[in-house]
């Protein structure tokens, strides 16, 4: 009896744990994130991959829910990679597939070193779409080949069609139809930017015109969209600080948002957030310039458009014995002002991620998840989501830590939400 008595209560301290509700309220429908397992972050100063036999690239689909026992997830095997900027997947109009872009191809998991990771792993050249239904396991739909190197993803957001960056010289921008459940055809256009090479691009939310980052020149183009998918420049090029990343507009289509690394400064000195005034006539300019943290490569904008919320990545991706090693990731908050292209600062907070690169608000705009793509774990590696509140406190708006987290594939880098 004092078996079965045991037992009994186990099955209800278990049911107890699993139906318990969440203790903050993070609202989606889903949450999209890509794993990269072909090298740690440390590679990126060492070229130490570090690979392991039997991890493999994943794109894992959490349906979400406010208790434990409603959230479920499932992970297929679809390439991406870390290196390309922060975009490298996007969602369909329909919310059913995602469109998934492959930078770097695999290496044998013989190779362990190599002395770039940017130069030394074989570039990619692929499309995925991944069917992502309520009912069903998440599967491959299509794939399609592009020009080597897809940099960056874009789903125009009044057509359904892509838009597909790729660092290959006289091939830079991809145009490629949608056509529900499989890709159509290619348009693919030279950007004719001299030296410098396309490493991002993003849709204005009226899908006429889209603003691409060059490098090195640290420079934001601005295109518009015609007859025929043929391009056409929209004036001078904007010059965005040092080191330009990946942008995206605001929710209402004034503003161009884009992060300056610095990093030809140094891997250990704060970057800015600027804001580009987009002019129809082409008459672009930088409108305003905020300090955040410590390489801010990430950034999401609130549903309501009002706040931003900077993901920096510190330092702490680097290898242990390196000697800017120690920085902490740190989040910055920002209020923003969609009319005047101003940010306000609201709060900086530290915390314990690695190369946080993915960073999304929930559907209501006051909780934030950020990706983590390895741990400060001596014996295990793995990737993590973190989540995070968005309070009032003390007549302030500031960041509060749940202390919760999901655990994922190692290599964790990228991170979309589906609010409904």
């Amino acid at each position: 009896m004092k078996k079965i008595a045991l037992a009994f209560t186990a099955v209800l301290w278990i049911n107890a744990v699993v139906a318990q509700k969440l203790p903050f309220d993070f609202t989606a429908k889903k949450l999209l994130v890509l794993s990269d397992a072909d090298m740690v972050s440390s590679a990126y100063i060492d070229g130490h991959l570090k690979t392991e036999s039997g991890v493999a690239d994943a794109l894992t689909v959490i349906n979400w829910g406010d208790s434990v026992a409603k959230i479920e997830d499932q992970r297929l095997h679809i390439p991406n990679s870390v290196t390309n900027w922060v975009d490298g997947m996007d969602i369909a109009l329909d919310k059913k597939v995602a469109f998934v872009i492959d930078t770097k191809k695999s290496l044998p998991r013989s190779i362990q070193n190599v002395e770039n990771v940017f130069t030394d792993l074989p570039d990619g050249s692929a499309v995925y779409a991944v069917a992502i239904s309520d009912t069903e396991a998440p599967k491959l739909l299509d794939s399609i080949k592009v020009p080597g190197n897809p940099l960056a993803i874009s789903v125009n957001p009044k057509t359904g069609n892509l838009l597909v960056i790729c660092r290959e010289k006289g091939k830079e921008i991809n145009l490629i139809d949608w056509q529900g459940d499989s890709f159509g055809a290619i348009h693919t256009q030279s950007l004719e930017v001299g030296e410098n090479a396309a490493t991002h691009g993003s849709w204005h939310p009226d899908g006429k015109h889209f603003a691409v980052t060059l490098e090195p020149a640290s420079e934001i183009q601005f295109y518009s969209l015609g007859k025929n998918n043929q391009i056409a420049n929209m004036g001078q090029a904007v010059k965005a600080g040092t080191f330009a990343g990946a942008g995206k507009f605001s929710k209402n289509g004034a503003y161009y948002l884009v992060p300056d690394l610095k990093w030809d400064q140094g891997y250990n000195v704060k970057g800015n957030l600027l804001s580009i005034a987009f002019s129809e006539q082409g008459n672009h300019k930088v409108k305003a310039t905020v300090e955040v943290g410590v390489s801010p490569e990430g950034f999401a904008i609130s549903p309501d458009g009002k706040l931003i919320a900077v993901s920096n990545m510190g330092t702490n991706f680097m290898p242990m014995d390196f000697a800017l090693f120690g920085q902490k990731a740190s989040i910055s908050l920002l209020a923003f002002d969609e009319n005047e292209g101003r940010f306000t600062p609201l709060d900086e907070q530290a915390w314990a991620g690695i190369l946080p690169e993915g960073i999304a608000f929930d559907a209501d705009g006051d909780m934030l998840v950020l990706t983590s793509f390895d741990r400060l774990d001596l014996s295990h590696r793995s990737g993590y989501l973190s989540f995070w509140k968005v309070v009032e406190n003390n007549g302030k708006t500031v960041l509060e830590p749940t202390g919760f987290e999901y655990g994922l594939t190692r290599g964790s880098h990228y991170v979309k939400l589906i609010g409904n």
